[in-house]
């Protein structure tokens, strides 16, 4: 008899225990899918690329047939995109993201079977640039632009990281506002065609990240701070040269403003006074009122296929507002100090100089050495490269 006490008690317990069972099964039942859940392929391949206030999400399409649509969730699940596979090219489909802010943003990719059950999220985090990244950006330095023939010929400074493109807009020869082509970052030659010299320009360049979806231009033109230079020289300038420092009339001093690669200015063969430094041209530009020529460089020209043994070794340039006397044995003091001293090459049959823009309408040129022995000097044309502030804009 204790025997069967003992099983009737057990029997009580699992009856008892099966009933607690039973009445926890009825809570979760509801819950329960019959024969399990079924979840689509999610996404796979996933990968992103930034744009300008945009990103494209793109993953490959699925090969599980269950897989009827997708879509695309951000921003906790505020906003969303549809996508069709039917728009898969080579097997990916992109969606395209548009009007986002410049901010870090973490997409889910959902795939739905035609019942509407959804795939595992797949996700990935993004951020798009903006304005803000772009304000970053320095813009590139235009530290000349000098008239070469019926072109403006541009000195660029090095690009700024991310820069792509950089373009200019300018007035031609008619007067009329020109926008040049985008300029590759790696450009080393920049003509403005036609250029209308002496006048202002403007610029601006292009950025995109490395991968980037966008190429951004900044939104204001920059104005340069000079215009474009061209040489000054006319022959309407008065030129004067040192007592007994031309060779004859035919090689006077004045040939050197003429623009005429025919004629030259070659100093004197006598031999008292050939090898006589300095020799000295004084020039006035004769402006009229609210002309006054402001100058930034020279360009020295000289013999461009004969010996040269004649070339100029050394000498200062000077601007002012007052004439200078090419005959003064004290020009060191009287002249001030010169806007240029310059060490030229010999191997060089053109060279040229720049300096800080200066205003004035009176000039020299202090000769202070040759190459030759005998103390030759035999110049073509001497360019004086500026502009006039009053007609520059």
């Amino acid at each position: 008899m204790k025997k069967i006490s003992n099983f009737i008690a057990v029997s009580a317990i699992s009856l008892l225990s099966l009933s607690a069972c039973d009445k926890q099964d009825d809570t979760y039942r509801q819950y329960i899918v019959p024969g399990g859940y079924n979840y689509p392929a999610k996404a796979s391949s996933v990968s992103a690329r930034s744009g300008y206030q945009r990103v494209d999400i793109s993953w490959a399409t699925p090969l599980d047939p269950a897989v009827k649509s997708v879509k695309v969730y951000w921003d906790s699940k505020r906003d969303s995109a549809e996508v069709s596979y039917a728009d898969a090219v080579d097997g990916m489909v992109t969606a395209h993201i548009n009007g986002l802010e410049e901010r870090s943003y973490t997409f889910e990719i959902v795939n739905f079977d035609s019942n509407g059950n959804r795939s595992l999220a797949s996700e990935i985090t993004v951020s798009p640039y903006g304005d803000g990244w772009l304000s970053t950006h320095a813009e590139r330095r235009v530290y000349s632009a000098v008239m070469k023939g019926d072109d403006a010929l541009l000195t660029l400074g090095t690009p700024v990281d991310e820069m792509v493109f950089t373009r200019f807009r300018y007035k031609n020869k008619d007067g009329q506002v020109v926008v040049s082509d985008p300029v590759p970052m790696d450009s080393v030659d920049v003509r403005l065609a036609d250029a209308l010299k002496g006048k202002y320009f403007e610029y601006q360049s292009a950025y995109c990240p490395k991968n980037g979806l966008d190429v951004v231009w900044n939104s204001n033109w920059i104005k340069t701070n000079t215009p474009i230079y061209y040489n000054l020289a006319d022959k309407s300038w008065t030129v004067s040269v040192t007592s007994n420092q031309v060779r004859s009339n035919e090689y006077g001093p004045e040939n050197m403003f003429d623009g005429d690669l025919e004629t030259r200015y070659y100093s004197s063969t006598n031999t008292s006074y050939r090898k006589t430094f300095p020799k000295i041209v004084s020039i006035n530009t004769n402006a009229s009122d609210g002309q006054m020529p402001t100058v930034v460089g020279v360009n020295i020209i000289q013999h461009q296929t004969e010996s040269k043994s004649r070339y100029v070794k050394a000498f200062n340039f000077y601007v002012s507002d007052s004439g200078f006397n090419p005959n003064d044995s004290n020009y060191s003091a009287d002249y001030g100090t010169p806007v240029l001293e310059a060490s030229l090459k010999q191997d060089d049959a053109e060279q040229q100089r720049t300096f800080s823009p200066v205003e004035g309408d009176h000039m020299a040129i202090v000769f202070k050495s040759s190459y030759s022995t005998n103390g030759f000097i035999d110049v073509f044309e001497f360019e004086v490269l500026g502009y006039v502030k009053a007609n520059a804009d």
